[in-house]
């Protein structure tokens, strides 16, 4: 389990055991959507042409998870949590700030996400006026939903990690075996952003700004 200030953010597996396609994918970071009752999500994923590669376990403290892929390819976890979720708050330096799918077809992924969870589709203008999509629930945004920026790269869900200075943190990335895949940078929904990936080739975004 990974805990930042003592609250459960994440945690890591062993995957050396899981049947993959193609092992280049083997180490990554796993988006946990969650679900009111696994089961029911689970053959909701498989109505809407996604695909299930682990079915339902009982994870320690968190509950019920299961591994699945959108009807795109992009890997998630569903999640029905045992003592509910956290509640809504500010992210502090270190947490999770925000997940985003970046695909092709974004009105197909608003279309599977919104028969998984109850889902409405938002549409937020950037600093240059583009819409950037985003999916909410109890009046709040959960997710983005992104035009995929990186050519050649499957359907992704994207994590980013809330910190105050991505540069501090590239500096260290790659003494420490890990790769900058994008140096800091402004971003057009604001803040700056970083993208790197760990010594087993996980990529994580590291973002200045809370998204609101």
């Amino acid at each position: 389990m990974i805990r930042h200030e003592g609250r459960l953010i994440g945690g890591i597996v062993d995957a050396n055991g899981l049947n993959r396609p193609n092992p280049s994918e083997l180490s990554q970071w796993i988006v946990a959507m969650s679900v009111d009752d696994v089961d029911v999500a689970v053959r909701a994923v498989e109505a809407n042409g996604g695909r299930v590669r682990a079915s339902p376990v009982d994870v320690a403290e968190r509950g019920l998870l299961a591994l699945v892929e959108d009807s795109q390819g992009a890997a998630l976890a569903l999640l029905q949590t045992r003592d509910g979720n956290p509640l809504d708050g500010d992210t502090p330096v270190g947490g999770i700030l925000w997940d985003e799918l970046w695909t092709e077809d974004a009105e197909g992924a608003i279309a599977f996400y919104r028969a998984i969870a109850p889902y409405d589709a938002d549409d937020r203008a950037t600093a240059s006026g583009a819409s950037y999509r985003c999916l909410t629930a109890n009046g709040r945004p959960r997710v983005g939903i992104l035009k995929n920026p990186a050519p050649g790269l499957a359907p992704t869900w994207v994590t980013y990690i809330r910190t105050a200075d991505p540069r501090s943190i590239t500096t260290g990335v790659e003494a420490l075996g890990g790769e900058i895949l994008a140096p800091p940078q402004e971003r057009d929904l604001g803040g700056q952003v970083a993208f790197i990936a760990d010594p087993s080739g996980a990529g994580i975004a590291i973002q200045t700004l809370s998204i609101n």
